[in-house]
């Protein structure tokens, strides 16, 4: 549900990998396809409806999520389409009531033993939430979310089966960002991005990996300086992929370059990285960590953002049918390039889920999610506390 942020995507990921007593079965279509209908609907509380500083809102909210998977599979290839709708219902604030939704489609053809391709399309209708992106720490004076639309379309070409000495994949994307209001088209941007990467097996189930990625980020229209914030990252990445019966490592580490198309704006060049471990010393225990360093589009102030984020998350079955997930998320945001401004942020997120699994297709669920922003400058500093209480049907 949208008020959960990224730091529940790790305790999501976490949840996948525990061993349950309950298996999803799919609805069975003619022709082969399996439908996967999911409905939920959480009844919360938030204390800081705009992520601000002062002029707090607190409300009740019921959020609803419901959501179709259609999936197909011909021999070896796959054909999916996911359609998910979100709604919020603030009842002490009107204007911060939303209704997203999300279509993607995707299809993988394994054209013969050595090469496979794959083509994938999604587009979002969404909200930004007061005082997030643009409006950070600042909700309480803009008067409702600013709404935008996503899109994207990527396409990957592999070559060689995983089980070979050598392999490659090849990927080519494109997408944009367009945000309601003319007043918002500085915003507004699109991104073509490609990249290769080189798979070498070093024995077991260990792969070295080396990888260039290459993003040119281009915005509609001017920014208020009257300059270009139009930019190309370019990456250079090596790396591991390593697997054994308890323990999952994926590591990428290289340098990464961004280039301004105005030369008056600072470049970028330094140390970036990303890595992800799984830990799973039991079949009903997972831990989780994972670290990354990039650069960001700007958000209102500066020419981009450097980024580190780190997280911590733990999942547990206690039995057939409790389990729990617990995740830390910390990242630290700079500003660069901003004339007379010294912004540092650091943000911080704890959340609590307590999960009870009736059988395969229901299940409740109850946590806390916490968010607390840190700012060289004291009057952006928040604290957020979310607490709900809901279900989920699911087949």
């Amino acid at each position: 549900m949208k008020p959960r942020t990224k730091c529940c995507v790790i305790s999501g990921v976490l949840f996948m990998y525990l061993e349950t007593p309950f298996a999803s079965a799919a609805v069975e279509l003619p022709a082969g396809i399996d439908l996967s209908p999911e409905l939920s609907m959480t009844y919360q509380y938030d204390d800081n409806v705009t992520n601000s500083a002062d002029g707090i809102i607190e409300s009740w909210v019921i959020a609803t999520h419901a959501a179709l998977n259609l999936e197909a599979i011909d021999q070896v290839d796959k054909y999916r389409l996911s359609y998910s709708a979100d709604h919020g219902e603030y009842q002490a604030s009107d204007e911060d009531t939303y209704t997203d939704q999300t279509l993607s489609v995707s299809a993988d053809w394994n054209i013969n033993s050595r090469m496979r391709t794959a083509l994938s399309a999604g587009i979002e209708d969404a909200h930004e939430q007061r005082g997030t992106g643009f409006s950070q720490s600042l909700g309480n004076q803009i008067a409702a979310p600013e709404r935008f639309i996503a899109r994207d379309i990527s396409g990957l070409v592999g070559y060689g089966p995983d089980s070979s000495r050598l392999r490659f994949e090849i990927t080519l994307g494109t997408n944009t960002k367009k945000y309601d209001g003319a007043e918002n088209r500085q915003r507004d941007r699109g991104s073509d991005y490609g990249g290769i990467s080189t798979y070498i097996a070093a024995g077991g189930k260990t792969e070295l990996v080396a990888e260039i990625k290459q993003r040119r980020i281009n915005y509609d229209v001017l920014a208020d300086s009257g300059s270009q914030l139009d930019s190309r990252e370019t990456g250079y990445l090596i790396g591991v992929d390593w697997q054994s019966a308890k323990t999952a490592l994926k590591l990428r580490i290289g340098h990464l370059n961004k280039k301004f198309e105005d030369v008056e704006r600072e470049a970028f060049s330094g140390p970036s990285w990303k890595a992800t471990v799984e830990w799973k010393p039991l079949s009903y225990s997972t831990l989780a960590l994972s670290t990354e360093r990039k650069t960001d589009e700007m958000q209102g102030f500066g020419d981009y953002l450097n980024v580190i984020t780190n997280s911590l998350g733990w999942a547990h079955q206690w039995g057939n049918h409790f389990s729990t997930d617990i995740t830390y998320t910390q990242e630290n945001r700079d500003v660069e390039g901003a004339v007379d401004v010294d912004r540092r942020q650091k943000l911080k997120a704890a959340d609590l889920v307590l999960n009870y699994r009736v059988n395969y297709w229901l299940s409740f669920m109850a946590g806390i999610d916490h968010r607390q922003l840190e700012s060289n400058n004291d009057s952006l500093d928040y604290q957020r506390k979310l607490t709900y209480i809901g279900f989920n049907v699911a087949i």
